[in-house]
């Protein structure tokens, strides 16, 4: 979890004219971070489901999953700063947050 917080504190600072490796960094904490939690966490919701249901459930899951890293990251990403709401474009971040006094 350690791994995770810090790759989503270390994508707030980034601006728009960060580097790709600036970029990576923090998406490679990212997943260094989820590899341990997400198996432990699937097999503790797969394992509360009745046997004849698992592969419902399975299924469900995997949709789910899917389902949110093509929708939501692109929803954050692009929300961030208010860049596709016609907020604050490319203004100057401080604190972590971006600064509507731009």
């Amino acid at each position: 979890m350690l791994s995770i917080s810090t790759g989503l504190v270390g994508l707030s600072w980034l601006g728009p004219d960060a580097s790709t490796t600036a970029i990576v960094w923090p998406l490679v904490l990212l997943g260094v971070g989820g590899v341990p939690f997400h198996p432990p966490s699937n097999s503790a919701t797969l394992n509360t489901i009745p046997p004849e249901h698992l592969r419902v459930a399975n299924g469900f899951l995997s949709m789910a999953r899917a389902r949110a890293d093509s929708s939501w990251t692109p929803f954050w990403g692009g929300n961030s700063c208010g860049l596709s709401t016609g907020g604050n474009h490319g203004t100057a971040r401080r604190g972590g947050v971006c600064d509507a006094r731009g």
